[in-house]
């Protein structure tokens, strides 16, 4: 079996604003029980890592980024490389 132990995964909460402040936290509060208990189970063979609400579509794009910063590098490199002229026939 592959040692997952060094990994994370991120338990994230998405909601919107039009709730209220007292909700959210509400959300959050609950997903921060959850995200520690699915932790302290051992189910998971990662670490479990409690995220904050994410209540806009900034925020999930900034969050999809983070996950993954090599590959945004990365990706931002090719597209840095792309021939940007028009293609034949186009």
């Amino acid at each position: 079996m592959m040692n997952l132990s060094h990994l994370e995964v991120w338990f994230v909460t998405g909601s919107q604003h039009l709730y209220g402040a007292e909700a959210l936290a509400k959300v959050a509060e609950n997903s921060q029980r959850i995200a520690a208990s699915l932790d302290a189970e051992g189910a998971i063979p990662t670490k479990l890592v409690f995220k904050p609400v994410l209540t806009t579509p900034d925020a999930i794009a900034q969050l999809c980024r983070d996950a993954n910063p090599d590959f945004m590098r990365h990706q931002s490199a090719d597209h840095q490389r792309t021939d940007t002229r028009a293609l034949p026939g186009s």
